[in-house]
């Protein structure tokens, strides 16, 4: 995957009689390229060709990259949207391996958690009455 495939966005600025930039950005308005050419008479506009391929290859021409704030918010909410659900579906698949290891065991689990919560609180109650008599 090259630089210009990469590209989402691009500006091209023209300083008049100075020189030509262009910025090739990645969907989230970070900066992948800048790239600054000398105007010079008849010399090599490599800004400008920059520009021309990376349009070609399918990137937006935009003037300013904050005009792109939305693209880049809803790309973010699509990330944050996206881990979500992937936590979601993880938690039920660990709850639908758990119920199908446990489920053959029904009695001897909630025998092991009734005692284990009795032998807990027994553990508490005794600290709590150590640590107070001090």
């Amino acid at each position: 995957m090259g630089l210009l495939d990469s590209a989402k966005y691009v500006t091209y600025t023209l300083i008049p009689g100075s020189y030509a930039v262009t910025i090739l950005y990645d969907r989230f308005g970070n900066t992948i390229s800048e790239t600054k050419s000398d105007i010079e008479s008849g010399a090599e506009n490599l800004a400008l060709e920059i520009k021309d391929k990376a349009i070609l290859e399918g990137s937006q021409l935009v003037d300013n990259i904050s005009d792109v704030a939305l693209d880049v918010a809803s790309a973010t909410l699509d990330v944050i949207e996206g881990a979500g659900l992937a936590i979601i579906s993880a938690g039920e698949k660990m709850y639908d391996y758990t119920y199908s290891k446990v489920a053959p065991h029904k009695v001897e689990a909630v025998t092991a958690l009734t005692a284990l919560t009795i032998y807990l609180t027994t553990a508490v109650i005794v600290f709590k009455k150590i640590r107070g008599a001090n």
